[in-house]
């Protein structure tokens, strides 16, 4: 379990959950940070068990030579995932202010226990919570909008307040001959199982999917 800090927590984006954050005195922000991790946590495990693992493991075992991203080089949603996944993570904010009082002592008896396997009850909180917990808020806008999940304008960054967002990346350092093709070859690929992902998800979760695709220059180095 790799648990938060302060500096890396600065990094998210979209940064509306800062103002709460940012106001929390210092030993409320620790237990912040760490209510947050094993919410993280378990959302990434809870997401791979339904889902993700299948997808993660046909891109590691592909023949077209997907590199992991190597932990100096990941952003802050890739490298808190804490699920053993290669390539994919929740890439959503998870706001555990809006956690109510026994949602929170969940949080803490798992923290007291070092227990951060997803079992029954794991499940069972997780599908009751995640909904309230990733939705981006806006005070000015009363109706659901979408939001750029980038760091740039492109329509591909961007995904409904209410949506679960994946993120997908990999090395694009390519150690194969035909560089170039072989690139090609993995947008098609990845693109294709990355529509399978929101299709799977949507269906098993009854909620708007998005997975998008990021590199070195679509994210922020913790």
């Amino acid at each position: 379990m790799i648990y938060m800090i302060d500096e890396s927590h600065k990094t998210i984006f979209p940064t509306v959950g800062l103002n709460y954050y940012n106001n929390l005195e210092k030993q409320d922000r620790i237990l912040y940070l760490h209510l947050s991790t094993i919410y993280r946590t378990l959302l990434n495990k809870y997401i791979k068990y339904i889902s993700l693992q299948k997808y993660d493991d046909l891109i590691l075992n592909s023949d077209l030579d997907f590199k992991k991203v190597k932990n100096e080089a990941k952003d802050f949603y890739q490298y808190y995932n804490n699920a053993g996944l290669n390539y994919y993570y929740v890439r959503n904010n998870i706001y555990v202010e809006r956690l109510n009082e026994e949602e929170k002592q969940f949080l803490i008896r798992k923290m007291s226990n070092v227990d951060y396997n997803l079992d029954d009850e794991s499940i069972n909180f997780i599908e009751k919570t995640y909904k309230k917990l990733i939705e981006e808020k806006n005070e000015k806008i009363e109706n659901n909008y979408f939001l750029n999940f980038g760091p740039n304008t492109s329509e591909r960054f961007f995904s409904p307040n209410n949506s679960l967002v994946i993120g997908f990346r990999y090395d694009l350092s390519n150690s194969k001959d035909n560089w170039l093709e072989n690139l090609n070859r993995k947008n098609e690929y990845s693109k294709l199982l990355n529509s399978e992902i929101e299709k799977d998800l949507k269906q098993k979760l009854n909620y708007e999917v998005k997975v998008i695709t990021y590199d070195n220059q679509s994210t922020v180095d913790l």
